[in-house]
């Protein structure tokens, strides 16, 4: 992967988060999917899960696995940054991929490859186009959404807002 010079380099970076996790500071980066994708890549994670022996086999196993054979470009995308020590992403456009019929199964993989300890962020907007039923499960695999709170309107504007996203409209 390469990295413009005018930002440094990939030693730059990783000396950044060194000295930010020493510091007890996590580091998550914008991921722009759009315009730079189109649609979403189909998921990998179902025929691993199909094909393994649920006793048998562990989650890191899985995960090693479906490392070798993932042609996601955005999962790959992660996994770089992951390797290098990154502690999440705040998924910039996902919103423009509302009605894309593998925006469910990218999200399960996207948090799959991350892990509980690090952090998927999306915009409100998505929660906002897509179907109660969708927002929900949306909602059970992700972090944190991003807001735009508008203080104009008073403490109890911000509160109908906040759980208007929370019930997942």
């Amino acid at each position: 992967m390469n990295i413009s010079k005018e930002l440094g380099t990939i030693d730059d970076m990783q000396f950044l988060i060194a000295e930010l996790h020493s510091r007890n500071i996590s580091l998550l980066l914008d991921l722009p999917l759009y315009p730079t994708y189109t649609k979403l890549d189909p998921s990998t994670m179902e025929n691993l899960t199909r094909n393994a022996n649920d006793k048998a086999v562990g989650e890191e196993y899985l995960r090693i696995e479906r490392s070798l054979i993932d042609n996601n470009g955005i999962t790959n995308v992660m996994r770089f940054w992951l390797s290098h020590g990154i502690d999440g992403f705040y998924l910039k456009g996902l919103e423009n991929f509302a009605d894309d019929q593998y925006l469910m199964e990218n999200i399960r993989e996207w948090k799959y490859v991350l892990g509980k300890d690090r952090i998927m962020i999306v915009n409100e907007s998505l929660i906002e186009r897509i179907d109660d039923e969708l927002a929900k499960e949306i909602l059970q695999n992700i972090d944190l959404v991003d807001v735009f709170v508008d203080i104009t309107n008073g403490t109890q504007s911000i509160e109908h807002q906040v759980m208007r996203v929370l019930k997942g409209k």
